[in-house]
């Protein structure tokens, strides 16, 4: 027993089907929307970090610094017609993909890390009245303010410094590869259902 298939192709179908295929090699368009779903999975994953993430200020009683909400709008979306790339413009970002080793630049001899509520999220050059104090044999420093005269004096530790700071590789601080997978998906499809709108009139 045999059987037979006959597919009729009808010119006003062919043309909308070569409409899409055009589309389809149009690999620019495609990493745009590609692009797209990835900036906002991003983004949101950043969102999701500067709402959970407060060890460091509510350890010291400071209100959050807001860093990683500033790094999800700092995050942009490039495409060409070989790759759509995602870009996160903020300091610390690195350690999704390696260890980070922070050292003093532009001369200076030390970091300077916060140890108090009130020097959380401050510039230690923008504090006045600070004073500098290294024990002796230790590696690293402190900064702090002394509060009245005489016997009465006290002494509020705003920093320590240090010469260099060791980060370890933090893979969570950006969405998962299955994440990025799954959103890069959501895009070609995206893209494809746009073009099959485009291809029967439904889109402009």
């Amino acid at each position: 027993m045999s059987a037979a298939l006959t597919i009729e192709v009808k010119d006003g179908v062919s043309a909308r089907y070569a409409q899409l295929i055009a589309g389809l090699g149009d690999r620019a368009g495609m990493h745009e929307a590609v692009g797209r779903e990835c900036l906002g999975l991003t983004r949101n994953h950043l969102i999701h970090i500067a709402a959970t993430r407060h060890a460091t200020a509510e350890r010291l009683g400071a209100t959050p610094s807001g860093h990683w909400a500033q790094a999800a709008e700092k995050t942009t979306e490039t495409h060409t017609a070989t790759s759509a790339t995602i870009t996160v413009r903020q300091v610390g970002i690195g350690r999704a993909t390696h260890d980070v080793t922070i050292v003093p630049l532009g001369g200076k001899k030390w970091l300077t890390i916060p140890i108090h509520s009130s020097s959380y999220n401050q510039r230690a050059y923008r504090m006045q009245g600070l004073f500098f104090a290294q024990p002796k044999g230790k590696a690293t420093a402190l900064l702090g303010r002394r509060e009245g005269t005489g016997k009465g004096a006290s002494v509020t530790w705003l920093y320590m410094l240090v010469r260099s700071v060791f980060q370890k590789q933090d893979r969570t601080l950006i969405p998962t590869d299955d994440e990025y997978g799954v959103a890069a998906k959501l895009g070609v499809r995206n893209y494809v259902d746009y073009l099959l709108a485009r291809s029967t009139g439904g889109a402009n």
